[in-house]
């Protein structure tokens, strides 16, 4: 079934896939908003590691993505992209937008944070657009800035999920408060909310490679 189920998507699914990647690949996208999935969370919730779950590709990190970028610690609205292309990867478009900030560190421009949101609403407020909040676990996500942003553009929640990072930060006491949101009974969204367990900061300078991460998942 389960190879019948491929096969029958890849015919029905996989000339519009085409299509999309065609478009894509004459700078359509300028004038039209093509389908893709934005990840937006605070700085240090896990967007990266979370990214190189779903892709499986180490992204560039320190010096690596210096080259790419440059040293600075501003932001600009110029998409640097990476292509992959593999037998073994999803059909996906990701957008990994710079994480909300909200103190400017030394060198930012004091009005960093605005800067931050406005690109992120740029992106995420497109009604194809795929809106993938990430959340550590020891947050409270009733007061999370990410998740606000995505619900004040898709009020429904219906071109929303939320993905919840860091479970071993959770708190003694405060797994029935998780499990309650991981249940979509705090904040409903129609996609839901997924955990993952990702490589930590030391597995990552430890260069642990992406297929031995420990890597849990929870509906």
């Amino acid at each position: 079934m389960k190879g019948a189920v491929h096969s029958y998507l890849e015919e029905s699914i996989r000339p519009f896939i085409d299509l999309i990647d065609t478009l894509r690949s004459v700078g359509i996208q300028k004038d039209l908003a093509l389908p893709t999935i934005a990840v937006i969370g605070d700085q240090s919730s896990g967007k990266s590691s979370v990214l190189e779950a779903l892709s499986g590709v180490a992204l560039p990190r320190g010096s690596a993505q210096n080259e790419l970028a440059g040293k600075g610690v501003g932001i600009c609205d110029e998409l640097i992209t990476l292509e992959v292309m593999s037998p073994d990867v999803c059909d996906l478009t990701l957008i990994d937008l710079p994480g909300i900030a909200r103190v400017p560190v030394k060198g930012q421009p004091e009005d960093i944070g605005k800067q931050i949101k406005l690109l992120i609403m740029k992106f995420i407020e497109k009604q194809e657009t795929i809106n993938l909040v990430v959340v550590p676990c020891n947050t409270d996500i009733a007061t999370t800035e990410a998740l606000q942003m995505a619900q004040k553009v898709d009020p429904e929640g219906r071109r929303t999920l939320a993905i919840l990072t860091k479970p071993d930060l959770i708190d003694k006491g405060t797994e029935k408060d998780i499990l309650d949101i991981v249940h979509n009974k705090v904040i409903p969204l129609h996609k839901g909310y997924t955990m993952v367990k990702c490589r930590g900061q030391q597995q990552i300078d430890q260069k642990i490679p992406l297929e031995e991460r420990p890597l849990t998942v929870s509906k």
